[in-house]
């Protein structure tokens, strides 16, 4: 009777929390879609949770992330096989590709699938549609030649890399054809329909814009959203991204790049994940590196997470954290996402500076 009582308190808890959860974050995107950008509306969120539920700060990670895996091993920068084989073997069994060779290797990853002797059926694999391939029947073929490499037939969730090419990536071509993801997005449906993408459609590098246009086709019937993936990390948390997946049913946010990749493309040696004070700090309080804490808050924040690395130690350190996750303290938290948009916050020392 005990054990009934508190099974049915835990459940009530964490239904009331999402409520919480998305309506602050629904409040948060009305914000950015109106351009009044208020980040204070992404702490209000911790800090109901940890006033109505004391001890069960990480409740809502159980209740966003339902049939997406929470650690994926991302494969951009042609991650080979062999690295692919090691993670295999150490129990990754969730994986990030695309078709953009100009990044990834699709046949790589399927190469090592094929060799593994794990079943299909519990492995995940998310690809991605170039933005050259957007269109209805563009991403009929596209998506049906990704399926195909892969044992099953299938693949288990697929993305729109991007809204839109542009001449750098795509050259000089018919490949700027105004709402064509509109069309990919209907297609991506379909192919779900034919057994070739398992769970269900998502997106890559959406905007705000394109963002509340998907979610009014999906509201009329046109799929749900299952995956919305952004570049994220302390300094730059794709908030907009993050509040339109918990307005959507069914919908997991992936943050990639989590590690401050991406002000590496920006500023050269200046990553500020890194190099973070307040970072540096809680990693020391837990006895942990920076990238375990950083991942630690996307996780115990609901996200899905896809770090790339082909470093054998970071790969263990980076599986563990399905059995090992660091809790964070609501107080930690609220630190790093204080760190939103800020340019820079690095410890001096390591600039050689003291």
């Amino acid at each position: 009777m005990e054990k009934s009582k508190h099974l049915h308190h835990l459940r009530t808890s964490r239904a009331v929390l999402v409520v919480v959860i998305k309506f602050c974050r629904a409040v948060q995107f009305d914000y950015f879609i109106m351009g009044r950008r208020n980040p204070t509306l992404s702490t209000l969120t911790i800090i109901i949770a940890a006033i109505l539920f004391p001890g069960s700060f990480q409740l809502s990670q159980e209740a966003f992330v339902i049939n997406i895996p929470r650690v994926s091993l991302g494969t951009a920068g042609h991650v080979n096989s062999s690295i692919i084989d090691f993670a295999l073997s150490i129990g990754f069994t969730s994986f990030d590709t695309a078709r953009a060779t100009e990044w990834y290797s699709e046949d790589q990853l399927a190469l090592s699938i094929a060799a593994s002797s794990i079943p299909r059926s519990e492995l995940f694999i998310t690809t991605k549609i170039h933005p050259r391939d957007l269109g209805y029947n563009e991403t009929m073929r596209a998506g049906r030649e990704s399926a195909a490499k892969f044992i099953g037939g299938y693949v288990d969730v697929l993305l729109l890399h991007y809204p839109r090419c542009w001449e750098g990536l795509c050259g000089v071509g018919d490949y700027y054809k105004k709402g064509a993801w509109k069309e990919s997005w209907r297609a991506i449906e379909d192919l779900r329909k034919e057994g070739k993408v398992r769970v269900g459609g998502g997106v890559s590098n959406f905007g705000p814009r394109d963002l509340e246009e998907l979610g009014e086709i999906s509201r009329n019937g046109g799929g749900d959203v299952v995956v919305v993936q952004d570049w994220c990390d302390p300094f730059h948390q794709s908030l907009p991204q993050q509040a339109f997946c918990s307005s959507q049913p069914s919908c997991t946010f992936q943050a990639y790049s989590s590690l401050g990749g991406q002000h590496l493309y920006q500023k050269p040696q200046e990553n500020v994940v890194m190099r973070s004070k307040t970072l540096m700090e809680i990693a020391k309080s837990h006895g942990a590196s920076i990238p375990t804490i950083v991942l630690s808050w996307q996780l115990q924040r609901g996200m899905a997470v896809v770090p790339r690395s082909t470093n054998t130690r970071h790969l263990r350190e980076n599986i563990s954290l399905l059995s090992t996750t660091i809790t964070l303290t609501a107080q930690e938290i609220i630190a790093i996402e204080a760190l939103e948009g800020r340019e820079m916050e690095t410890d001096e020392r390591r600039n050689g500076e003291l």
